[in-house]
């Protein structure tokens, strides 16, 4: 019986994790209790003791990288390592947990595509990939894992109709630069859609922070009424060029304008209510006027850039009669 230290194999471990486990996949599939817990026990139990005692009295590089990551991750602030089992178990939970979380908000993106399709491709590799295959198998399945993304690229592009021109990709650039900065070194399609899913992802969590608010009947500060706006600019802005797929039915782009609109007669309301009842403290006329233009200089100030609609608005709105009483 071995103690200590396994001879480490990167061809059995990758093996293992690849068409190994692709058999082990249809045994599952077919055979009844394959790879339940205790079978070994049922089958051959023989086997199954010198495996318990194997796993036990031996270690591998893997369980050495772990235990170290985890004294390390685990000290308290006296310097002290809590390296008890428990304390692992807890730990490893609450990672996995996290790791969920942040699967669970991240949203797929539907984008324009730089070329056409060719099937082509995918096929030439693939067969190079085969050829390989039969003289070296660790480089030919590295080159058959490239013909599948090819292909699964290919579907992805043959599902879009649209594919983007010079000119569009232009405009996308020039709207990029708008939000990031006029300098920026935004050369190429793979550049623009890098910098587009940063910037998209940080909108859509300011907007779904807004829209959480205004669910649970929250009233939104004048600042965060200007956010959701510019949020929502951003997004609609590069509509034209990528999006996200996703089943929250308030990012559909008819739901953003209609919040976005919301937004800019909330805050729109609000600051001519506050005019007017300053205005009524005001003796003068002249001074109640000025409190009129002070409303609309504010108003410029802070919609002007980010909602240029909001004219159409406040024409309807303002009655001098209402500074004036």
């Amino acid at each position: 019986m071995k103690i200590g230290m396994r001879k480490p194999s990167i061809k059995k471990s990758f093996k293992a994790r690849t068409t190994g486990k692709a058999k082990r996949a249809v045994k599952k599939a077919v055979i009844p209790g394959y790879g339940k817990k205790g079978m070994g026990w049922i089958k051959d139990p023989k086997k199954a003791v010198y495996n318990k005692v194997y796993n036990k009295t031996t270690f591998g590089v893997n369980d050495v990288v772990k235990t170290v990551s985890g004294t390390s991750s685990n000290k308290n602030k006296n310097g002290s390592s809590k390296n008890t089992k428990k304390h692992i178990n807890s730990a490893a939970k609450t990672s996995i947990h996290q790791e969920k979380a942040v699967t669970k908000q991240k949203l797929d993106y539907n984008i324009l595509v730089n070329a056409k399709p060719a099937l082509s491709e995918s096929v030439i590799v693939g067969i190079i990939g085969i050829i390989i295959f039969l003289f070296s198998k660790i480089i030919g399945a590295i080159i058959l894992a490239i013909a599948l993304y090819l292909f699964c690229d290919y579907k992805h592009r043959t599902s879009t109709n649209d594919y983007i021109s010079d000119k569009d990709l232009a405009n996308w650039i020039s709207i990029l630069k708008k939000y990031y900065d006029p300098t920026a070194q935004i050369d190429d399609y793979s550049q623009a859609l890098d910098y587009t899913k940063n910037l998209l992802a940080s909108q859509y969590k300011d907007l779904k922070k807004y829209y959480d608010m205004i669910s649970e009947k929250k009233e939104l500060a004048q600042k965060d009424k200007l956010s959701l706006i510019q949020s929502s600019n951003t997004v609609l802005d590069f509509e034209k060029y990528v999006t996200y797929r996703t089943s929250d039915m308030r990012f559909q782009s008819d739901r953003i304008r209609e919040k976005r609109e919301r937004a800019a007669h909330d805050y729109i309301d609000t600051e001519y209510q506050k005019a007017i009842d300053h205005a009524i403290t005001l003796k003068t006329e002249k001074g109640k006027l000025n409190q009129l233009e002070k409303f609309n200089s504010i108003l410029s100030e802070n919609l002007s850039t980010i909602y240029p609609q909001y004219e159409k608005y406040i024409n309807k709105k303002i009655n001098k009669n209402d500074f004036l009483n």
